[in-house]
């Protein structure tokens, strides 16, 4: 019984540390995304002075 109870606390907290690098992949690609546009939208205005 105890070695169920330790074996689904570690599935639990893998799931954790799933979902959160998950969330800092979708951060980071967001971030980089974002960072595209941005530097487009400064080229664009330095094309255009």
């Amino acid at each position: 019984m105890w070695l169920v109870i330790q074996i689904t606390s570690k599935i639990n907290k893998w799931k954790k540390i799933n979902s959160y690098m998950n969330q800092l992949q979708i951060i980071s690609l967001t971030l980089k995304h974002s960072n595209k546009t941005s530097y487009l939208v400064w080229q664009a205005l330095d094309n255009k002075t």
